[in-house]
């Protein structure tokens, strides 16, 4: 299913040891098709799929930032259409809010 794709992504965009840019352009572009990535029931699919993943850890630090950032020109020149810009401070609020609702379900032990 689409939740189950979008949230394999938004976890490999939280936990991924090397950062991919194309995952958080994808966030951006499930974002705008109007996927709601803060609803609970996905909140909780994210979840279950960090900790099936015994070695995810929620990366969302300022070096993984300025990485992505680096990645941005090299790495998406290929997937970005004529005129098309990528905004990695918007996926990364999604990230942001994703990763403290999930923190908040964990403390609440939903």
């Amino acid at each position: 299913s689409d939740q189950e794709a979008f949230a394999e992504k938004v976890r490999a965009a939280l936990s991924r040891q090397s950062p991919a840019i194309r995952d958080f352009y994808d966030i951006t572009a499930i974002a705008n098709t109007g996927f709601d990535l803060t609803a609970s029931d996905f909140i909780e699919l994210v979840g279950r799929k960090l900790a099936a993943d015994t070695r995810a850890q929620i990366d969302l630090s300022k070096g993984k930032q300025l990485a992505l950032r680096e990645r941005i020109q090299g790495e998406l020149h290929g997937v970005l259409k004529t005129g098309e810009s990528f905004n990695l401070d918007a996926s990364w609020k999604i990230l942001e809010v994703i990763a403290e609702k999930i923190r908040q379900r964990e403390e609440l032990n939903l």
